[in-house]
């Protein structure tokens, strides 16, 4: 795993505009292998937005917790949060 520096965490540092021209399904799934554990759809939906995901959705969550819930084969949905099935 990369380090960072100041006690900063994958969870918290974006570089800009890293989820740009992602479809949802996929800057969800760079986010939560990224930073390794179960997030909240509104957690997930705030780091997009910090990220530079795009939408003309009036409700990114909306559009982030569609998303994962139309995608069973790809996500799946924890007491802790929405994880990667791949990292069950």
């Amino acid at each position: 795993m990369e380090s960072y520096p100041l006690n900063l965490s994958p969870e918290n540092v974006y570089m800009d505009n890293e989820f740009v021209n992602m479809s949802a399904v996929d800057a969800v799934s760079k986010y939560l292998k990224r930073i390794g554990k179960p997030k909240k759809s509104t957690e997930i939906a705030d780091a997009l937005k910090r990220g530079g995901y795009q939408t003309i959705s009036k409700n990114l969550y909306t559009t982030v917790y569609t998303a994962m819930f139309r995608h069973p084969e790809i996500f799946e949905k924890t007491n802790e949060g929405w994880t990667l099935k791949e990292m069950i």
